[in-house]
């Protein structure tokens, strides 16, 4: 170096990162066509990453995102897939091969020679697929059995009409004698309503609340939720899905916090407007009821609790994510209608299935929801704690629409100022002023507070109790 110093080079072993985009999928679709044979429905994919055809672009199949690829083109192309072949390509795990018992329900023989599965735990994913002959050799998990016998009858146990393990011919197991029908599982069903008459009130309540919440105001929520009411928000570990930065400093996650942290109690919301205010917080989203299910699990005139799923895509700062979420809410009587009294609320990314599903089923959108007149109209119906008529002592009748109250009460308002003095350290006095010169808009308020505060506009006096 000119400067005297020896340079130092720092090279860290790793794989070139190649975008799963169209251009790539067209080119495997090429090379999966030119490796497929159609008289025996083989396709071999041994060395995939090897082919001359990817000249320019390592395509190793050990990657999860481009293994998910191979499996989604095999599934819209050739279903009927009987054998395939994956040795030699340094797979150590099996994921994408989740389902591949409905992707690929034809699939028999799967080899897998010479790569790097670690544990037979890791072919769980490939349990339901009704595998006759598998290939294992040359992997990590064959030396972790004491011996070849004990090798064998685990595999067999994992795959019971295994015929053929590593080209060895299997005695069959000894298994009770119920045949398939008998162990077929139900078919799902999208959602559960332990009584019918419930139908009504869930279907206008998810429509009422989430029309509201993908608005820009989600602040008419705050007749929706009762005096007391409490909400918690969690997201799973970031080991397993990423960090998700957005909602990480409102997880309430207990197996993640000691007996004595005070997180478990700062993070429970309690009241309806620390309730919408954290609510207010979220980044802007649009939800797709196609996607929604609905458990109805209890429906009685004083109580009705549900939980209900699905998708939503998340905006912010021009990006889109999609996320899957799970709410659990207890509806109790207040006045002439209902209110939420609980709710817990689960956020995470959407996988691999729940993305195929949405890009197959719903019909995305490039932009957040706007509130029109007709969803004004709507959102007047939540308001005075979502208007639905109480029930009567032998049934919950159904669902419908009142006028809304006209402004904010004055116990509201009270509500609004001791929040806004507590969170930006004001007296009473400023605060109150600084919500009447934003309309009594939360958010607007603490918004301008931020914005004065950081430019050292706001006078001494402000801040004196």
């Amino acid at each position: 170096m000119p400067d005297g110093f020896r340079p130092y080079l720092r090279i860290r072993a790793a794989c070139p990162q190649v975008p799963v985009n169209d251009e790539l999928r067209a080119r495997m679709q090429v090379v999966m066509a030119k490796r497929y044979n159609a008289q025996t429905k083989a396709l071999d994919m041994s060395s995939f990453h090897t082919d001359p055809d990817f000249k320019g672009i390592f395509c190793g199949l050990f990657r999860s995102p481009i293994m998910a690829a191979a499996v989604e083109i095999m599934e819209k192309n050739i279903p009927d897939l009987v054998a395939l072949n994956l040795n030699n390509n340094n797979i150590s795990s099996m994921e994408a091969f989740k389902n591949a018992h409905t992707r690929l329900p034809n699939l028999r023989i799967l080899y897998l020679a010479d790569n790097r599965i670690p544990t037979a735990t890791h072919l769980i994913s490939l349990r339901p697929v009704p595998l006759v002959e598998l290939v294992l050799k040359n992997n990590g998990l064959c030396s972790r059995f004491k011996d070849h016998s004990h090798y064998v009858r685990e595999i067999q146990r994992k795959f019971p009409k295994l015929r053929k393990l590593d080209g060895e011919e299997l005695t069959p197991m000894i298994q009770f004698d119920v045949g398939e029908e008998a162990t077929a599982l139900p078919p799902a069903k999208a959602s559960f309503l332990c009584d019918p008459n419930g139908t009504d009130i869930i279907r206008q309540f998810l429509e009422q609340y989430f029309l509201i919440f993908d608005s820009d105001n989600r602040q008419p929520l705050l007749d929706a939720y009762h005096d007391q009411a409490m909400l918690s928000l969690m997201v799973p570990p970031a080991s397993q899905v990423g960090r998700l930065e957005k909602y990480w400093r409102y997880n309430r996650d207990l197996r993640r916090q000691n007996v004595d942290d005070n997180t478990k109690f700062r993070n429970l919301r309690v009241g309806r407007l620390a309730v919408v205010s954290m609510l207010a917080e979220l980044p802007k989203t649009k939800h797709f009821p196609r996607s929604f299910t609905v458990d109805l699990t209890l429906f009685t005139p004083k109580m009705i609790v549900f939980t209900v799923a699905g998708m939503f895509k998340e905006f912010d700062q021009g990006s889109e994510e999609l996320r899957y979420f799970q709410r659990q809410y207890i509806i109790v009587p207040a006045g002439s209608g209902f209110c939420i009294r609980n709710e817990m609320v689960l956020i995470t990314i959407a996988m691999q299935p729940q993305i195929r599903f949405f890009k197959k089923t719903i019909e995305p959108s490039n932009a957040p929801q706007q509130i029109n007149h007709e969803a004004a109209g709507l959102s007047n119906s939540l308001q005075n704690r979502l208007s639905i008529n109480q029930p009567s002592t032998s049934t919950v009748a159904a669902a419908t629409l009142q006028p809304a109250q006209v402004g904010i009460d004055e116990s509201t308002k009270i509500q609004m100022v001791q929040a806004l003095c507590a969170q930006s350290n004001m007296n009473i006095e400023w605060s109150k002023k600084c919500l009447e010169e934003t309309n009594w808009d939360y958010n607007h308020a603490a918004f301008v507070f931020d914005k004065l505060h950081k430019e050292n506009k706001i006078p001494p006096e402000a801040f004196i109790k």
